[in-house]
């Protein structure tokens, strides 16, 4: 295995030097997204359960992540799967086992019994801390959503040419303001979503069902912007859609108030509006039409933030994690 290096601080770390983090993590992920990509090779210990796995392979991967604990000692376990595993190590911890290593995870919407066992939560909103009692919020932390643009190929045969505005996603979104928003826009729009629509969809938008990834990401590419139309809500949504696009350079007009607002910035790196105001969207999007310096600008920022949305950049915040939990918390 060849040593992949990471850019941080301006300089090459490489994370087989000695006495590295990640050395000192033991991985427990479903082999999938991320933490199938290259830069997830660092970590020395991995476990890998199958994406769509069985409860009996959930709990068969619990007890082997037990036996490599034993073997390896880490100092960090980090439970990224949503699965039987996270609880069962919960439970463990409780009755008092596990208590010389730190666990970390990132799943998302635990149990408050459960979170109690975790040393530290990843969260991609912060309004995901919200419900949890005072007492256990320090164990929260913040970290943008990865883009998912490192996971594939961005191809340039787009299912339809010219400049247009993507709107895609299914969870929490608000097309219906969208598509009122959009109507005799002069500008084609493309909608992907699995959600019904309403009946009477403008002439000036194509909507297309289910898109595997890579043509999802493509459509997004080919875009002029991205409109992320949001439920109000602090359940977290829109975070991949906004991470993608922002890594693509793409502006993005999302919703205030609805858990997206630390990925996005109001006027420097992309618009949030007022949610469910058909008038603030068309406004919003007639000012990226109309003002060729004000997309720029927001364009080019868009760029730069997307640069935080990067595997590499997550990566290091995991690490920065971990290594909390190694040298202040023990």
């Amino acid at each position: 295995m060849g040593k992949a290096q990471i850019i941080e601080n301006g300089e090459k770390h490489s994370f087989y030097e000695n006495n590295d983090i990640l050395g000192k993590v033991l991985l427990i992920a479903r082999r999938k997204g991320f933490w199938t990509s290259k830069v997830c090779e660092v970590f020395s210990h991995r476990l890998f359960l199958r994406a769509k796995s069985t409860q009996l392979e959930q709990y068969a991967g619990a007890i082997l992540g037990l036996i490599l604990i034993i073997i390896y000692r880490p100092k960090v376990v980090f439970l990224s799967t949503r699965t039987k595993i996270i609880p069962f190590y919960a439970q463990l911890r409780k009755i008092g086992l596990l208590r010389k290593i730190k666990i970390m995870t990132d799943c998302q919407y635990l149990p408050e019994e459960v979170a109690t066992q975790m040393d530290k939560i990843i969260v991609y909103s912060k309004g995901e801390i919200e419900p949890y009692s005072i007492e256990i919020r320090n164990r929260f932390v913040f970290v943008s959503f990865p883009s998912k643009v490192e996971l594939v190929g961005v191809v340039k045969d787009f299912k339809i040419s010219g400049k247009y505005i993507f709107c895609g996603g299914s969870n929490m979104r608000d097309h219906n303001s969208f598509i009122e928003a959009v109507r005799q826009l002069p500008i084609e729009a493309v909608i992907v979503t699995d959600r019904p629509l309403p009946s009477n969809i403008p002439n000036n938008c194509h909507v297309y069902k289910y898109q595997p990834l890579k043509d999802y990401i493509s459509l997004m590419a080919g875009s002029l912007f991205v409109v992320v139309p949001l439920a109000q809500s602090k359940l977290p949504h829109g975070h991949s859609d906004i991470s993608i696009a922002m890594s693509l350079g793409k502006t993005v007009i999302s919703t205030k108030g609805a858990g997206v607002d630390d990925y996005i910035t109001d006027g420097i790196d992309g618009i949030l509006v007022s949610g469910g105001d058909q008038q603030t969207y068309r406004t919003a999007m007639q000012s990226l039409l109309n003002d060729r310096s004000l997309f720029d600008k927001l364009s080019a920022s868009a760029k730069m933030r997307g640069q935080d949305f990067s595997y590499e950049s997550y990566l290091i915040k995991l690490k920065n994690i971990a290594s909390e939990l190694i040298y202040i918390h023990n």
